[in-house]
């Protein structure tokens, strides 16, 4: 490119003209660039793959929250019967009526 500075002359939306300036600074450069990789060979890869069917992930159900909230409370209500100074739970089923 010259060191003169290219110009275009346009019209404009009414009756002036407008006048746009190209140079050198107005120019954008890369910051970077792509790379193109080669796929790998399929016996490079073969290990990684399965036969298994693709996992489709959803959300719990109310009632899937509701019984796992339950299983982790009675896990907890279990680990506590075992804590030194608890009721035995033969004791605790007898007050209970069970």
């Amino acid at each position: 490119m010259s060191k003169e500075m290219p110009q275009a002359i346009a019209q404009g939306n009414g009756t002036e003209r407008c006048m746009i300036l190209f140079g050198p600074e107005f120019l954008v450069k890369p910051v970077s660039e792509t790379v193109l990789t080669p796929e790998p060979k399929f016996e490079e890869i073969k290990h990684l793959l399965s036969d298994k069917p693709l996992k489709s992930y959803r959300r719990l159900t109310i009632d899937e929250v509701e019984a796992l909230e339950d299983e982790i409370d009675l896990k907890d209500a279990l680990g506590s019967l075992k804590q030194p100074g608890s009721i035995d739970l033969n004791d605790f089923k007898k007050k209970l009526d069970l």
